[in-house]
């Protein structure tokens, strides 16, 4: 496995396509033609070694869930939150074979690292860690 074809980023945005999520953005947040809800991808430290032969490796994902505020009162859009935190945790552990890669995505809802409400961009935010193992 050369390191230049894992793409975990690309993996976990394709997967989510593969099982009906769009919105899904690997490059950061959108600036125009923003959605009512969107999701983020990002590396969230690097990938490591977890065999001496190099052949299982692993990393941490960042997933961002933004969802729009309601109109009143900027008030979080909870029943709308709990929905998509319900599809995520059906959608995973998963197993995906993405470029002749495969990746395991496993989602633990306790590590939860941000959730919050951001009245001057209109969204909710919700940051949940994946881990990811390759192989």
């Amino acid at each position: 496995m050369n390191i230049s074809e894992i793409i975990p980023e690309l993996a976990l945005k394709s997967f989510l396509e593969d099982n009906d999520v769009t919105g899904i953005y690997p490059a950061g947040i959108p600036i125009s033609g923003v959605p009512s809800e969107f999701f983020t991808v990002s590396m969230n430290g690097s990938i490591v070694s977890e065999s001496e032969d190099a052949t299982v490796l692993g990393c941490t994902l960042m997933l961002g869930v933004y969802v729009k505020l309601l109109t009143t009162n900027g008030t979080v859009n909870q029943v709308r939150e709990k929905i998509l935190m319900r599809k995520f945790s059906e959608l995973f552990p998963a197993t995906y074979n993405y470029e002749d890669v495969t990746y395991k995505f496993s989602l633990d809802f306790r590590n939860l690292v941000y959730s919050g409400r951001n009245l001057y961009s209109g969204y909710s935010t919700k940051a949940l860690n994946l881990q990811v193992t390759i192989y």
